[in-house]
């Protein structure tokens, strides 16, 4: 008992309260304040705002979805998972299966538990979850008049005995929690009540308490059974009463089949209330920024945040989510969420779950579905218990405006094809493929067919979509090398090994501050060190590593290069899966039906691998379909391999892949290969086994596609997989950015290079050229240990040195450091047959120090 109270207090430690000047955070960033910067309406009443924010821990990027409740046409309303509580659903889903316009993550629950709120929540009116009895705990309301409020919740009820006897009702669909300030378990010797809104077989469920439960239809005891929960969810229409210790003997003390059952309860503060949703502690009160009074250990930092405010008249509703842990935005304090609510001038304001929770969907004007507006701190959504929906009930009105749709920057000789969508005057998406469109474009960069532009040279065109007396225009950039601020090249890669194939990803930022994907196709690939290719689709297979432990793949448009450095490793092949001699198949439960068999390489390479089919619609709760190894003995791994690696082939069918492996100490891990199938054809996917929880030898005991109880409808029930060339990687010398430190001294007007006191006669003296130093560059180069390549049709000189990868053109005062732009002073010349470099520039770019000595015009490098 000991032990699950201490794990129970650590799931709930964020709603414990603690002193308030250990619950306050120190950092509060006053300034500068956010910066509204863009603004769209969503539906009529609600319109999405977008701010950004410099603050102490990093950028931050906040999303307001304001709603005017005076606005007849937009509803509030809570929406219960897939449909009731402990169905937890993630919120694209919710708003997809409700048609909400937008929504965000509700109420904090219990993660380890059964899936219910903590708060109170009330659907259509109907009181579906009663408030926690915790302190300082605040939740979000809309009455029957359409105003908000944020308030304390209280809940009241009692059951009443056909002899008079009373027992007090705790609660209404509760899981177990710890009440306050008294610290006392919520359903020891407590009676709590469950509708038909409670989705479980269990109610309250721990070891700590036994049920008693009674079930009732009609408001007449049906049955009751002692020591045990009734083995089914509430039937639709009907209540159970479940009772512990003093509660559960006035059950049975005082009921008998056929009884009839007074049960009374209300929620205070006794409004009309539409729709109530709960929450954690204020961040604003009467419109001033107030400290957090609840633990902050499990809710503080720089995270992902959900929140709501209200206006002081109650009539504006502000729900903000806050992006976190990405690449554009950090997240905020508990601190900073209160003085941004302060700042849009919210006169309440309430902390709703974030973190990993944190999600917003919102339909974008003119579309028809939902869309998430920024991305979870995870990988996928996590499934959460509530949402906040925004609902639209405006008619069909006429036509108000277009938008058009399609890529802003394009590169020299892409093609782009345009279309329109359209909305009306309550904000509602309009069929824009009947509508005339006329179709041009100005501006020099570009020629527009119809819909279809193409990009002729660098520059700006604006097109123009014209339908009846309503246009739209859309600025486009055509870029060339010129135009180019940075050019990434990003892959899940890591160490590669021979046949390996993975992913990438390109994406280019401009001078003037916009961002585009590129597709592969669109540039040239160059390869140093190794042998490969990228297909179309920009999927990068190593055909050869050679004798090198590192090489480069790189990415080139009009010469700018994206480079990705390689790091090779070792390899063993485990298995080839071309013969199933020491494979079989098992499913769980026995209801799954699948097998293991051998099949042509759907990829048409005539080569023979391993077919997995599973069909899991017959079976109920989690199921898996397993390949075991060595007939369920498993494969030992050398506990020197870094990695395990398995080519899987798969349909962008979303299947949950994972690897069940078994250590040195009788330990099972059950691990990750994939946790969504996302791709179609061959990808590598690894396994880490340097794992610090790992105790070797380890042994792989089976793979296998599963799909939990509760994903169940989220994933596919059936279909299949393929397996080929299972192995082993070992690590290789690390790759480094740079090579041994040298010290070069060199002195303008002469030809003598000294390296660590060795002096050498190069063919071509420095020279200064507006007041900079040109070297070079093979001579410093090679001095540095650094490899030079020269590009004589492309007029382009190459600096490799580690991971390090420079391009400078002779005549052009830009160079390209690791795929990022740099302005020259001076630009890089040819001189009597030799390339000269700008020295300081370059000896930045490779982290080295120039020291220049005015009186002997003699330069150091170290």
């Amino acid at each position: 008992m000991f032990r699950f109270v201490i794990g129970l207090l650590i799931v709930l430690l964020s709603i414990l309260p603690i002193p308030a000047a250990q619950a306050q955070e120190i950092e509060i960033q006053e300034a500068p304040k956010p910066v509204l910067v863009n603004s769209e309406p969503i539906t009529a009443g609600a319109v999405m705002r977008e701010y950004a924010w410099d603050v102490t821990g990093g950028p931050a990027k906040v999303y307001v979805i304001e709603v005017d409740l005076k606005n007849p046409h937009v509803q509030i309303e809570v929406i219960p998972g897939s449909g009731k509580i402990t169905q937890r659903l993630n919120v694209s889903a919710m708003a997809k299966n409700t048609g909400a316009v937008a929504a965000v993550n509700g109420d904090f629950f219990n993660t380890q538990g059964e899936g219910a709120p903590i708060g109170p929540m009330v659907t259509a009116g109907r009181l579906i979850s009663s408030p926690a009895k915790l302190t300082g705990i605040y939740a979000l309301g809309i009455t029957a008049d359409r105003k908000a409020h944020i308030d304390s919740f209280f809940f009241d009820g009692k059951v009443t005995a056909p002899n008079g006897k009373e027992f007090e009702l705790s609660g209404l669909n509760k899981t177990i929690y710890w009440e306050e300030p008294a610290g006392i378990h919520s359903h020891a010797d407590k009676l709590h009540l469950y509708n038909d809104m409670w989705g479980g077989k269990t109610r309250g469920h721990d070891s700590y308490t036994t049920p008693t439960e009674m079930l009732i239809d009609k408001g007449k005891v049906v049955d009751i059974v002692q020591g045990q929960y009734f083995d089914f969810p509430v039937p639709e229409g009907m209540l159970i009463l479940r009772g512990h210790g003093r509660a559960a003997s006035f059950l049975v003390e005082n009921f008998k089949v056929g009884d009839p059952v007074d049960i009374k309860y209300s929620l205070e503060p006794a409004r009309n209330w539409s729709m109530i949703v709960g929450g954690h502690a204020l961040l604003v009160d009467e419109g001033k920024r107030v400290p957090y009074t609840k633990d902050i250990s499990a809710l503080g930092g720089v995270r992902a945040r959900t929140a709501a405010g209200v206006s002081k008249d109650g009539s504006v509703l502000y729900l903000v989510g806050v992006e976190g842990r990405t690449a554009n935005s950090k997240g905020l304090t508990l601190s900073n969420l209160s003085i941004f609510f302060e700042t849009i001038g919210a006169w309440r304001a309430v902390n709703l779950d974030g973190g990993g929770s944190t999600t917003m969907v919102s339909r974008p004007l003119g579309e028809w579905n939902t869309t998430r507006v920024f991305a979870p701190e995870q990988a996928n959504e996590r499934f959460v218990v509530n949402a906040i929906g925004i609902f639209s009930s405006a008619p069909q009105g006429k036509l108000q405006g277009i938008l058009l749709d399609g890529e802003k920057v394009l590169l020299i000789g892409e093609e782009a094809f345009y279309s329109i969508k359209a909305y009306d005057e309550f904000f509602n998406p309009v069929d824009a493929s009947a509508l005339p469109v006329n179709w041009s474009t100005s501006g020099p960069a570009g020629i527009m067919e119809q819909n279809r532009f193409t990009a002729k040279e660098p520059g700006l065109s604006e097109i123009t979509a014209r339908s009846g007396s309503i246009t739209a225009k859309l600025p486009v950039e055509v870029i060339g090398k010129r135009g180019i601020s940075s050019f990434t090249l990003s892959g899940t890669l890591g160490q590669v090994v021979q046949g390996s194939e993975a992913p990438l990803n390109l994406t280019l930022n401009t001078v003037s501050g916009k961002s585009r994907k590129i597709p592969a196709h669109l540039v040239d690939w160059q390869f140093y060190g190794v042998k490969g290719r990228v297909s179309e689709q920009g999927v990068l297979t190593i055909q050869d590593s050679g004798s090198s432990d590192y090489g480069f793949v790189v990415a080139r448009y009009q010469g700018f290069s994206a480079p990705l450095a390689l790091q090779f490793a070792g390899e063993k092949l485990l298995e080839s899966f071309a013969a199933l001699q020491q494979l079989s198949y098992q499913g769980h439960p026995a209801e799954v039906q699948g097998q293991l068999r051998l099949a042509a390489d759907p990829q048409g390479t005539n080569a023979q691998v391993a077919r997995l089919d599973y069909n899991f619609v017959n079976a109920a709760g989690t199921s898996a379909a397993y390949v075991r190894f060595n007939n369920g003995d498993g494969l030992s791994l050398d506990g020197n391999a870094q990695a395990l690696l398995i080519d899987v082939y798969g349909n962008n069918s979303g299947e949950w892949l994972r690897a069940e492996l078994q250590d040195g100490a009788g330990t099972v891990h059950r691990v990750d290969l994939a946790q969504r199938v996302n791709w179609s054809g061959w990808r590598t996917l690894q396994v880490d086994l340097k794992t610090a929880s790992y105790t070797h030898p380890l042994v792989l005991k089976r793979i296998y596609p599963v799909v939990p109880e509760d994903q169940r409808g989220q994933r596919p029930l059936q279909g299949a997989l393929y397996f080929k060339n299972l192995k082993l990687k070992f690590d290789s010398s690390p790759v480094t950015s740079q090579a041994p430190r040298r010290t070069l001294v060199l002195t303008v007007g002469q030809k003598e290079l000294a390296i660590d006191g060795h002096v050498r006669e190069m063919d071509v003296a420095p020279v200064i050229v507006n007041g900079r130093t040109l070297v070079p560059v093979r001579f410093i180069s090679e001095a540095l240990n650094s490899q030079v390549l020269w590009n004589g049709e492309a007029r382009n000189a190459t600096v490799i040195q580690g991971k390090r990868w420079i391009d400078l053109w002779p005549g052009d005062d830009i160079m390209v450091v690791d795929g990022q732009r740099v302005d020259l002073d001076v630009a890089p010349q040819l001189m009597n047959g030799r390339t000269m470099l700008p020295l300081r520039a370059v000896a930045q770019a490779l982290d080295l120090t120039v020291h220049w000595d005015p009186a002997t015009h003699q330069i150091t490098l170290r």
